[in-house]
């Protein structure tokens, strides 16, 4: 039986970015020259910088895809697409990565300070060694919000279905259009409005929420066809994959832009596990009035969300990138997912 005391918040974060560095990067002189098209071969060598540089950072990992709850991982990432990069600058190699967290607790303030003290560990010293991280619209931020391996009640996932659906504007403002309404969205990143027919109006859509009797009947409508492809993805959660002990258990939020900017993916992990957090407590009773009041405000844009959540002290973060999506550049010079 679930009652408000009983969530245990955790989260994980993957991470996928493209590795811009010069051939003469790779030490291994088999590694330049003749076999220098060798993915894998540059993949192993990049991974094992990465991972020594994390080792030294006292970061747990592994170059293993194990579903390692313990540690953090990195993985060589096929569905990156670089082409237009390497139009531009001819000398250099690309590379895409993947980089997964392990399960960290967020449940208290201070466990998830702590955790996202490590992601931001993560990013910065990966942003050290002596290539270039950079993003575009094939990379994106996924966070996993889990109950640590209970799964959600199902009152909490009908209230965050509600709620991501009924304050889709506002959350979307801060995400570029190729995660929102481009064929790219359509095919990996698809926004809860399109799980409903478009002749329905706000209330009926919160109301089939509602209705929906079981989480499958509540994955059915959401998720409908291949999981991967929604902006919020309940897959994880579906025991008709297999049993309970096999699966993730988490709610995977998957619209975000790719980003390499730790405060801006700290933003968003905070974000999200305190709107998992708040439709976990509010009364189903408050929640649709409240979604339905939102609905006829012109004004009651994201800054208006984090309120009602409780993260104020986020909008001063988000106010100048409302409207103009997230981070689509490069960092600095210089320096199958497993929740």
């Amino acid at each position: 039986m679930f009652t408000a005391s009983s969530l245990n918040l955790t989260f994980g974060v993957e991470l996928e970015f493209i590795i811009k560095y010069h051939p003469d990067f790779l030490t291994s002189e088999r590694l330049k020259g003749g076999l220098d098209h060798n993915v894998d071969r540059r993949s192993s060598a990049i991974h094992t910088q990465i991972s020594q540089a994390l080792q030294a950072a006292d970061v747990p990992v592994t170059l293993q895809d194990m579903g390692d709850a313990a540690n953090w991982s990195i993985l060589l990432d096929r569905s990156i697409e670089f082409t237009e990069e390497r139009l531009w600058d001819l000398e250099y190699r690309f590379i895409g990565i993947e980089v997964r967290s392990r399960i960290l607790p967020g449940q208290t303030p201070e466990q998830l300070g702590e955790s996202l003290d490590e992601v931001r560990l993560v990013i910065d010293t990966i942003a050290q060694l002596p290539f270039t991280l950079l993003t575009n619209r094939t990379t994106g931020l996924h966070v996993h919000v889990g109950n640590r391996h209970q799964g959600f009640p199902l009152r909490t996932l009908r209230n965050l279905c509600q709620t991501v659906h009924g304050l889709s504007r506002s959350i979307e403002s801060i995400h570029p259009s190729h995660r929102v309404s481009s064929q790219h969205a359509a095919s990996y990143c698809s926004p809860p409005s399109r799980a409903f027919p478009s002749t329905n109006g706000p209330t009926a859509n919160l109301l089939l929420v509602e209705e929906c009797a079981t989480r499958d009947a509540l994955i059915d409508l959401l998720n409908p066809g291949a999981y991967k492809s929604h902006a919020y993805n309940l897959a994880n959660l579906d025991t008709r994959r297999g049993p309970p002990s096999t699966l993730k258990q988490t709610v995977e939020f998957r619209q975000h832009a790719g980003s390499v900017d730790a405060e801006e993916v700290c933003a968003w992990v905070e974000a999200v596990t305190g709107l998992v957090q708040w439709c976990h407590h509010v009364p189903s009773g408050v929640l649709i009035p409240l979604l339905m009041d939102a609905e006829q405000q012109p004004g009651f844009g994201l800054l208006e969300v984090l309120k009602v959540l409780g993260k104020e002290h986020l909008c001063g973060f988000y106010r100048g990138r409302i409207g103009g999506g997230g981070s689509e550049e490069g960092y600095g010079e210089g320096g199958e997912d497993s929740y």
